[in-house]
């Protein structure tokens, strides 16, 4: 049976952070699935594919470069877009960005209109040769 709600995990260690961005991400209505390091995170794509992920450049346990990598490496998650977050950042960030494959670079605090448009523009690409998870067609 095929999922009809679309689902973002969101990687974020700072509890305040991760509020501003489920208030805007529930705005959307699609799941919010939350992680809370890279450890998390990887248990989560383990078992199911998101349709979108929104993960902190810098976690205590590894990096959004790390997780984008991962997600590019996985043939189940290749084409799940990726926006990398941030709100320290340095002159070669969003080129590291561009070069693991994500999908956006938004550097933190976001506008909400801003973080919404990109969410949404994203969420609607067509997905092409996307491996879903077992059961889905």
């Amino acid at each position: 049976m095929r999922r009809q709600r679309k689902s973002i995990l969101v990687v974020e260690d700072h509890p305040r952070q991760l509020l501003a961005l489920r208030k805007v991400i529930a705005g959307l209505g699609v799941e919010v699935v939350v992680a809370g390091d890279g450890a998390a995170a990887k248990d989560v794509l383990a078992r199911f594919v998101p349709d979108l992920v929104c993960v902190e450049l810098r976690l205590p346990d590894s990096s959004g470069y790390e997780l984008c990598e991962l997600i590019r490496g996985s043939p189940a998650h290749s084409s799940v877009p990726v926006v990398l977050l941030s709100d320290h950042t340095s002159p070669g960030d969003r080129a590291h960005a561009a070069e693991v494959g994500a999908d956006a670079f938004l550097v933190k605090p976001v506008p909400d209109e801003i973080l919404r448009a990109r969410l949404e523009e994203l969420l609607e690409r067509p997905i092409r040769g996307r491996a879903r998870a077992a059961g889905e067609s």
